[in-house]
Formats: C-alpha cells, structure tokens, sequence
C-alpha cells in the first residue's frame, strides 16, 4: 500500500503481456532434500538414551539404502546427524561425506530444546559437532534441534549458535511453541500435523 503521509512517485502501472520477460518475477521453485540420521528407536521420548543399546542398529540399512536412492537419481542432500551416532558409527559419517553430500548436526541424543539448558544444549551442540567433523574433516555449519524444537521460547538456541559459527538453523515449523513430535516429550496434547518449514540462515559470513 502507498503511504498516504508522504509525497511518494505513483504507483508503478501493472506490465501488459509481451512488455518483456527481463522484467517477470522468477517463481520457479527450489526444493531441499534433508535425512535426519537417527536409529528408529532414538527418536521415542519413551526410549531414554541409556537404554539405546538394548535395541538391534539398523541405521546402516536404511542409511545405505537411501544414499544408492539418492545416487541414482542425482541428488544431493543434507544430513542431521546426532553426534551419538556419529561417535559409534563414523564410517557412516564418511560414507556419507565421501559421497558429496552435507553434513549437519540434529544434536547429541535428541534430546528436545524444551528439556535443556542453554549451557547443556551448547555442551551437546560441540560434543556433535566435533564427533562429526573428527569423523568427516568437514566442518558442520548446518543444524536443525530433535522434534523441531525451535520455538518462541527456545529462540535463545539461535544466538548460540550463532556464537558458535553456524551459518543456519533448519528447526523452526510456524511459530508456536507446539513443536513437532510426540506429545510425551513436551507435555502437548498429540503430534502435530507438518508444516512448511523455513531455514534461518543466520551468519552468511562465517568462514
């Protein structure tokens, strides 16, 4: 809307068809493919960390299954990986590098926003990364928190990653603090349906 409290040049008349395709809003569509790397257990508030190994590991299947889908058809994407997993299995980690695709940190044992700390959740962001990067060589920019748990009263996460490097952050569905996953881990009523999620790049700059 054209302010009506200012002396501003009028509005700009709409273009008629064939005024020139230089000046048409570009629309098409850019889509990301992203893998949370997380065993089928580890993702149940009901399964606590310590009884993890109780259960059979089969990250590996569906890992290698995924990476020969992605190579077939060409495409490229990011992996969250949970720094658990990444200190037990980092010849996963490598296949994964090794075969172009980015790596991320989606925590240390997805362990929800809404159960941390800022200091736990700083200890749990450099413990991952370091066991993905001492795995890899490749430095992690990328992160995206257990259960899209990034929410109006855990945005104190983004300024420490920002503090810690990070270029930007997948973890933020809407702007409730109703986050995605299961209602046992956060007190709601029950999961809640998907949303269009958004990327917060937040240090463009970071070398």
């Amino acid at each position: 809307m054209c302010d009506e409290a200012t002396a501003s040049p009028p509005c700009e008349e709409p273009r008629t068809p064939g005024d020139g395709a230089s000046h048409r809003m570009d629309l098409r569509v850019q889509n990301g493919f992203s893998v949370d790397v997380e065993d089928w257990y580890q993702g149940f508030p009901s399964i606590p960390p310590a009884s993890w190994t109780d259960y059979e590991c089969r990250l590996a299947v569906g890992l290698e299954r995924t990476l020969d889908l992605l190579a077939e058809f060409g495409t490229i994407a990011t992996f969250f990986i949970l720094g658990y997993n990444a200190e037990r299995y980092p010849h996963l980690v490598r296949m994964i590098d090794q075969q172009g695709h980015e790596l991320a940190t989606h925590g240390y044992d997805h362990c929800s926003l809404f159960q941390q700390s800022p200091k736990q959740f700083r200890d749990q962001l450099r413990r991952s990364t370091d066991a993905i990067e001492n795995a890899s060589g490749t430095r992690v920019v990328g992160h995206r928190a257990p259960y899209f748990s990034m929410a109006q009263t855990t945005q104190w996460a983004l300024d420490i990653l920002i503090e810690e490097g990070f270029t930007y952050d997948s973890s933020i569905y809407g702007t409730t603090d109703a986050p995605v996953g299961h209602a046992s881990a956060h007190g709601n009523s029950g999961p809640r349906p998907p949303r269009s999620s958004m990327i917060m790049v937040m240090n463009a700059s970071a070398s």
